[in-house]
């Protein structure tokens, strides 16, 4: 055969299957309907983080607590002491409140409860701390220090001192707090005189709140006011309760005082999350502060969106040895996306529809009780 008719022959068995592939397609298409379109949800998320290659512990701060002859009053060594090696402190010296360049090298004070008026030094040095992003988480008869400290939340129409109650029922109004206490909780207040929490402002977050009996030196009667309240300024944050935490023995009242401790330890994650989601165009729906063990099995929450839109997921938690993944899943319980970092990890669902999403944390984690924040948050 010469090569012109072979050039011909092949030609037509090329044209030949070319026919028959369009064929084919066309009758899939016709089969099976025209191509599906682009899924609904849209996943964006940022690139993990580069693990450090030496995380830096926590640096904690701990005053002495005071004792008398019924005991000690705020023995916070005892529960830090109780929650691991995650949880190293330094006992803090009450004069040494007048370096404020040492008080500089701590992450968090806890100031416990005690006796005494605050030298002017004293106040100034921690306003300069926590302005400075230090966390101070302070307790009942360090009332006085932390208004001097910071006058501009002071509620003086909330400042009152308690009568002795062994049994007093609070109201528990953070719903990220009513999921572990549930919406009451019973408190020990075995001492008298003990302060309220008296803060407000528009910063100012009440957790805890509930009606007590008033000192006769205050008039006595009974009046409805803080007992736990949170509040950030400048770079830093400030935790006030008024109670003690070794009176509160209970497993409720455990679990109260944990949390006390994990939002002291991730109260700076805690303000830039929710700085991150305002500025980013989200109004923070469901927050929850949790911890992770480091032979926990996973941890799952559901978040109810009644409107859909644009939904955003963020695991918050700093780079101290933990790596951590975020999955979360959609109303129909498929896996929309999943992401796993060594610190701060954020996932948005953009065209959400309406319904249920599960979001889950698996984790690896350097020490028992490693703390974090799970929140979510909504386009407005």
């Amino acid at each position: 055969m010469d090569k012109s008719k072979t050039f011909w022959v092949d030609a037509g068995v090329a044209g030949g299957l070319v026919l028959a592939l369009l064929l084919v397609i066309g009758l899939d298409k016709l089969v099976s309907g025209p191509a599906p379109k682009s899924a609904n949800v849209i996943i964006t998320t940022n690139e993990p983080p580069k693990t450090s290659q030496e995380a830096r512990p926590l640096r904690l701060a701990v005053t002495p607590t005071e004792e008398d002859e019924n005991g000690k009053w705020d023995d916070m060594n005892k529960l830090l002491n109780s929650l691991g090696k995650g949880y190293h402190f330094d006992v803090y010296p009450i004069r040494e409140l007048r370096d404020g360049k040492k008080l500089a090298g701590y992450d968090v004070l806890f100031l416990t409860c005690g006796k005494g008026e605050p030298e002017r030094t004293f106040t100034s040095n921690i306003r300069d701390f926590v302005g400075k992003g230090g966390t101070l988480y302070a307790s009942d008869w360090r009332y006085e220090w932390v208004a001097k400290a910071f006058p501009e939340f002071y509620a003086r129409n909330l400042v009152g001192r308690g009568k002795a109650r062994r049994q007093l029922k609070a109201d528990v109004l953070d719903q990220g707090l009513r999921d572990i206490l549930g919406a009451t909780v019973t408190l020990n207040f075995n001492l008298s005189k003990w302060k309220t929490a008296a803060f407000a402002g528009d910063k100012v977050k009440v957790l805890i709140e509930a009606e007590y009996d008033k000192e006769e030196v205050d008039g006595g009667g009974s009046a409805t006011a803080p007992l736990l309240v949170k509040f950030p300024f400048q770079a830093g944050n400030v935790i006030f309760t008024s109670f003690h935490n070794e009176r509160q023995n209970s497993d409720v009242e455990t679990k109260l005082l944990k949390y006390l401790v994990f939002s002291a330890v991730t109260a700076k994650t805690e303000a830039h999350v929710t700085q991150t989601m305002i500025k980013g165009g989200f109004s923070p729906q469901k927050s929850n502060l949790l911890s992770a063990s480091s032979d926990s099995s996973t941890i799952e929450q559901i978040y109810q969106s009644k409107k859909g839109g644009k939904i955003r997921f963020v695991l918050g938690f700093e780079d101290r040895g933990a790596t951590m993944t975020l999955s979360v899943f959609g109303p129909d319980g498929s896996e929309l996306a999943k992401k796993t970092g060594t610190s701060t990890i954020s996932i948005d669902v953009n065209n959400a529809q309406p319904g249920n999403y599960s979001y889950t944390v698996s984790a690896r984690v350097p020490y028992p009780d490693f703390p974090f924040t799970l929140t979510v948050g909504e386009s407005e």
